[in-house]
């Protein structure tokens, strides 16, 4: 082979033969829906999609449901008043006669029609009636007694206004239908434990014991524990060496030293 000959491309040429370039597809040209919306037009459809326009029917479904769900919110602002859930809480804490007033009335309403012809069935029917009425009467007067007491130990100068109509409004209610229903706080469980209180030991004597406030009781644990947080210095200076925390007649925690 000369110096200078021509070089031999037939190798090349056929490499290029057997993977020829394909040409990329061009990319699909997307048709435009419409002309580009004025700054004023997408303004108005963004309007249009937060506040949509309403027929009278879905306006007055809307403002319905806007006005039960406030009165929701009143009731429930309402019922969380410490009043009223205390109120509660001693009118579900046992049974009460007024659960059952409702029917037996009806069901002596309806004896008295049916012995109307006996006189005398009548006023042994008319006598069961103003009995039952009087039992009534007097369980909400105990349970009134009972609320306005510890209403005084844990809210001490709370305005009791209002309050008697509610407790017996919800007294005379059935109990699967009080709104709202039964809570799970303490005061619920029994007329006995019904408050958190502390001990001390030594003992004091009941005059000191008031002074100090030892003798207060509470409708919660943490009520209770930050009562003695704020007083235990006073407990420290009256000769207190430890102090135990009850739940009505059992012993949460105790007896805890006030000195490390």
């Amino acid at each position: 082979m000369g110096l200078f000959s021509k070089k031999d491309d037939s190798a090349k040429k056929g490499t290029a033969a057997a993977a020829p370039v394909v040409p990329a597809a061009p990319a699909a040209h997307r048709k435009k829906e419409g002309p580009t919306p004025t700054r004023k037009e997408a303004e108005a459809a963004r309007r249009a999609r937060v506040n949509p326009t309403l027929t009278k029917k879905e306006r007055r479904e809307r403002d319905s449901e806007a006005e039960r769900r406030g009165r929701q919110e009143e009731i429930r602002k309402r019922d969380s008043d410490p009043g009223r859930t205390l109120m509660r809480d001693v009118v579900d804490s046992r049974f009460r006669l007024g659960e059952v007033v409702m029917p037996l009335l009806l069901v002596t309403l309806a004896t008295s029609l049916i012995v109307g012809k006996n006189p005398q069935l009548a006023n042994y029917v008319m006598i069961a009636f103003y009995v039952i009425v009087l039992a009534v009467l007097i369980d909400i007067w105990f349970m009134w007694r009972r609320f306005t007491k510890l209403l005084e130990e844990r809210h001490p100068g709370y305005p009791k206004r209002g309050l008697f109509m509610y407790g017996m409004n919800r007294s005379l209610q059935i109990r699967r239908w009080r709104i709202p229903a039964r809570g799970s706080t303490a005061a619920t469980r029994s007329e006995a434990t019904m408050a958190f209180s502390w001990t001390t030991d030594p003992a004091l004597d009941p005059a000191t014991a008031t002074s100090l406030g030892v003798s207060t009781t509470f409708g919660t644990q943490a009520e209770a524990e930050a009562w003695f947080a704020e007083h235990w210095t006073d407990l420290d200076e009256a000769g207190v060496i430890a102090v135990s925390l009850l739940d009505g007649q059992a012993v949460v925690y105790g007896p805890m030293p006030l000195s490390a």
